[in-house]
């Protein structure tokens, strides 16, 4: 496939729009992940192995299933964070395949053709196109999700993240235990990915959503990078339709 610098400027341009419309939108989702992950945080660092869930927020990785027992074994050895990073993501490199079939089916992204260009980038290679585009359904997704917010979510998490409290993290169904999971890891990977960053600074470390959408990055995306942006994209229906509830 090739990609005319004219398709780029296009999709910059697209983007700084959607960047412009949704930036108050969005606020409103933040605010309520913030009051959840307040209550979930709690009980996820007084579970020993789940504490590492944690890291991986921070790290960028949105997680949603129950670990493997290998990956359970290898993280509880594991103490420096880029260990940890290269552990997910070996995992995350099959799982991801998964996670773009379930997108393909999904009828929460509205322009599948922009999908299906950045999984045909993705699978190229062509790390720095795939981010971009994946970052614009993102938003879409956000300005839907803000549409429709429910209140009685919060009420559902309280109840789960009590049980997991009281009887343990493994009592919860896989579903609720998903939610722990999800709730935990996508609130702290929003708060790099979502962070404004004047250009005037140093580009950050980690994926920045800001930069990406303005076309600032000088980032060379890797293959790690697009599947944490992946995952945060599904991360988000997944949100969505916990919200929306």
């Amino acid at each position: 496939m090739i990609i005319s610098n004219d398709n780029i400027d296009g999709m910059k341009a697209m983007l700084e729009e959607y960047n412009d419309r949704t930036s108050t939108i969005n606020d409103v989702f933040y605010n309520s992940l913030k009051t959840i992950t307040d209550v979930v945080l709690p009980v996820i660092r007084m579970i020993p192995i789940l504490n590492r869930i944690e890291i991986m927020g921070k790290l960028q990785f949105v997680i949603w299933k129950r670990m493997p027992e290998d990956i359970i074994v290898n993280l509880e050895k594991t103490l420096t964070d880029t260990e940890i990073d290269d552990i997910v993501f070996e995992w995350q490199k099959d799982e991801v395949k998964n996670t773009i079939e379930q997108l393909l089916k999904n009828e929460n992204i509205a322009n599948k053709t922009l999908l299906r260009q950045c999984i045909d980038s993705y699978n190229q290679e062509e790390y720095n196109v795939a981010a971009i585009g994946f970052t614009a359904i993102i938003d879409q997704l956000l300005t839907d999700i803000s549409k429709n917010e429910s209140t009685k979510w919060t009420k559902r998490v309280e109840e789960i993240v009590k049980q997991a409290n009281q009887s343990g993290i493994d009592t919860l169904s896989d579903e609720n235990y998903m939610k722990v999971l999800l709730l935990t890891t996508y609130k702290l990977a929003q708060d790099s990915f979502g962070e404004f960053s004047k250009f005037g600074e140093p580009e950050p470390n980690t994926l920045n959503r800001h930069w990406i959408m303005h076309g600032r990055t000088s980032r060379v995306m890797s293959q790690k990078d697009c599947i944490k942006i992946i995952n945060y994209v599904y991360g988000t229906i997944l949100m969505g339709e916990l919200i929306m509830q």
